[in-house]
């Protein structure tokens, strides 16, 4: 099932390419990415996890983005069996340009995390169940030269089961040519004890 989900992703990908989506100069809000996932909070720790990303710039103005993870999870010497975490993310948002190489962001997106395989020793609650909720961004794109974008926002979340908690997202991107690039990022929720980073390869449309 997991590997269809990844798949459908990857079809839609090749299907935007082949579309030939344009865009507006400076900043792009088309692309696709690979990669690793990282997760950690105050109730499990993430050892590693396969990420894709999808973003569609919509006209001048918006754009809507989803996302999908698998990641393989330990709890702390708590759990008889090893949870594992299904990470969807789909959202839409806009942006604004102050300049050619300077954007403001908004995003509104609706998260819902699927676990599976694993229960805690003592406790009611089984990890084969769905936490949903929202997640809200307002921040910054910035292309400091014309291979090197950075990007920052305030976030907050608001899940099922998880502290509502405000936090802090940033990242950079370095591209290797008109198409492809590396992106890195990482955000940190400190009410409710959480960290994730990406690293992968992005596709630029």
């Amino acid at each position: 099932m997991r590997i269809k989900r990844l798949l459908a992703l990857a079809s839609s990908v090749l299907l935007a390419v082949t579309a030939s989506i344009t865009h507006a100069k400076g900043l792009n809000y088309s692309y696709a990415e690979a990669g690793y996932t990282y997760l950690e909070s105050d109730e499990f720790e993430a050892k590693k996890g396969a990420s894709v990303r999808l973003s569609f710039g919509v006209m001048d103005y918006f754009h809507i983005k989803a996302a999908y993870s698998y990641l393989d999870l330990n709890e702390h010497d708590r759990a008889s069996k090893e949870p594992d975490l299904d990470l969807f993310v789909i959202g839409a948002g806009g942006h604004f340009s102050l300049l050619e190489n300077l954007d403001l962001t908004g995003t509104v997106s609706w998260v819902t995390r699927e676990w599976s395989n694993g229960s805690r020793s003592g406790d009611t609650r089984n990890f084969n169940n769905s936490d949903r909720g929202y997640q809200a961004d307002f921040g910054a794109r910035y292309l400091i030269m014309d291979r090197l974008e950075i990007h920052a926002a305030g976030s907050y979340i608001d899940i099922d089961d998880i502290d509502e908690s405000a936090g802090v997202i940033g990242g950079v991107v370095f591209k290797l040519n008109k198409r492809f690039a590396l992106s890195a990022s990482a955000s940190h929720y400190p009410d409710a004890e959480e960290t994730e980073a990406f690293l992968g390869v992005r596709l630029n449309f």
